[in-house]
């Protein structure tokens, strides 16, 4: 059985919104002892103002892609998103990211997961230290 995190979420996710969101996800990526690479695993993760894009260099199971522009399937309004990382040592720094896209985007964005809100618990408090949120996060579902 996978291990895997879902969002639904807004076609398009105001600049300034995305940018704090990155800049967060910035600070928290860079304080962690996971080594990232791009989608592929390789150099380094992709953190722009239209797109947060990262998976494992060492270990690593799908890529986690928030882009601030991403169309839905057709005849949806909202897209759907996800990311498999199997329990993998990433796996920490995709639940951070979703913390915090969750904290600057509100209801533009619902996070659930294969796991409870107990599997969450180191995410949290890295995003309380690092950033002073996150304590409150709690699942959409799960």
């Amino acid at each position: 059985m996978g291990w895997t995190h879902y969002w639904h979420r807004d076609i398009e996710i105001p600049d300034e919104k995305f940018k704090a969101a990155l800049k967060d996800c910035r600070i928290i990526l860079s304080g962690l002892d996971i080594e990232l690479g791009d989608a592929e695993g390789k150099n380094s993760p992709v953190l722009t103002d239209d797109e947060i894009i990262f998976n494992s260099v060492t270990i690593g199971c799908e890529p986690f892609i928030f882009r601030r522009i991403q169309h839905p399937r057709p005849g949806r309004d909202r897209v759907f998103g996800y990311c498999k990382t199997e329990h993998m040592p990433y796996d920490l720094a995709v639940q951070c990211c979703l913390i915090i896209l969750k904290h600057h985007l509100d209801d533009a964005v619902q996070i659930s997961s294969d796991g409870k809100n107990d599997d969450w618990i180191k995410a949290r408090e890295l995003c309380e230290e690092n950033l002073h949120f996150g304590l409150n996060f709690v699942l959409s579902c799960g």
